[in-house]
């Protein structure tokens, strides 16, 4: 017997499943991607795409109806973790040298993870809020395009690796 613990009682188990695949695909694919554009792009170029993207994303997911555009959900979703991941693994290092790189991911990592703990809880109280996700999306939609608007502002140089 198939379980609908995954995805409710709306007969998306066979699609839960399909996008998560998809979700690890690009992932992946994005990961080794982003690895080689880092190698060869501006990092501050790549992290303003990874906030499009990451709007981008959650427009979708606030718009999102049915089983089939899931899978396109699941594709940006993957990318966008696939090339956050790589970008997070090099950019600190590239802007602020190697000397207490330990210290900086480590403050990063660490506020990656409270907003990774508050989001839901904001995105629950939005819904409850309005009764739809919608408004909550959106306006989490609007913060990556700020920064990466921020991105294209700031005044960001490369360490210099003999002092840094």
């Amino acid at each position: 017997m198939r379980s609908r613990v995954v995805s409710g009682d709306r007969g998306y188990y066979g699609w839960t499943l399909l996008v998560a695949a998809t979700i690890g695909i690009a992932t992946a694919a994005s990961n080794l991607l982003g690895g080689v554009l880092m190698d060869r792009i501006n990092p501050r170029i790549l992290l303003s795409l990874s906030q499009l993207l990451q709007a981008a994303t959650l427009v979708l997911a606030a718009v999102l109806s049915g089983p089939g555009p899931l899978l396109i959900y699941g594709a940006m979703l993957g990318a966008t973790q696939g090339l956050n991941g790589s970008i997070k693994a090099s950019v600190h290092a590239y802007y602020s040298g190697r000397r207490h790189i330990g210290s900086i991911k480590g403050l990063a990592s660490t506020i990656s993870v409270a907003g990774t703990s508050v989001g839901p809880l904001v995105v629950a109280l939005g819904f409850d809020l309005s009764g739809s996700y919608l408004p909550v999306l959106l306006v989490c939609a609007a913060l990556p395009l700020v920064v990466a608007v921020m991105l294209q502002v700031a005044r960001l140089e490369r360490a210099d690796e003999t002092i840094a």
